[in-house]
């Protein structure tokens, strides 16, 4: 009988955890239509909201193509011996981006195209991506990627509060062991 409350209750825990586990997801959409985002009056990029009904239907990069989100962060010295901390973030994928990325014909200006991380249905933050070649840094989170690795960068001292540190995201790709923290 106590083999059997035993086995029954490893079960029923290892089924919870195993549910836990795959219940969460982390996708990458794209914006259907472009979101109003420059100030005319200020001639500066403002901060834009996204909700699920402004993305595509199908994610640009899935939850099962996922395999790691790597956080980075690290002390650089900056001119006039000052320290900076520099915080880097990277999706690895299971299969290229080239292809995709370079389908959305990028512009070398500008934010070029929106997207929104989602996390378990709701819209974690938006960004844009960035044509890799580019020298413009837009003053919000940009997405740029080569291979099977996509950055998501943030110049640093654009926002009170960087986006991409999100709990919700960190939690959801730590549960699914994907989640890799690296300090230098």
């Amino acid at each position: 009988m106590k083999v059997t409350f035993t086995l029954l209750i490893g079960l029923t825990c290892n089924t919870i955890l195993a549910q836990s586990k795959f219940n969460c997801r982390v996708d990458l959409y794209l914006v259907k239509e472009y979101i109003q985002c420059w100030d005319s009056t200020t001639k500066k990029i403002m901060h834009f909201i996204v909700t699920l009904d402004d993305l595509q239907d199908t994610a640009f990069i899935k939850d099962e193509e996922i395999i790691s989100y790597t956080f980075k962060k690290f002390r650089q010295k900056e001119r006039r011996s000052k320290k900076m901390i520099v915080k880097l973030h990277s999706f690895k994928t299971s299969s290229s981006l080239d292809e995709r990325i370079d389908s959305l014909k990028l512009s070398l200006f500008g934010c070029a195209r929106q997207f929104a991380i989602v996390c378990d249905g709701e819209v974690v933050y938006g960004g844009c991506f960035n044509n890799h070649l580019s020298s413009w840094v837009p003053p919000t989170v940009f997405a740029t990627g080569r291979g099977k690795e996509l950055s998501l960068n943030l110049w640093p001292g654009v926002a009170p509060k960087d986006p991409r540190e999100n709990e919700k995201l960190f939690d959801c790709l730590k549960k699914s062991g994907r989640f890799i923290l690296t300090n230098k």
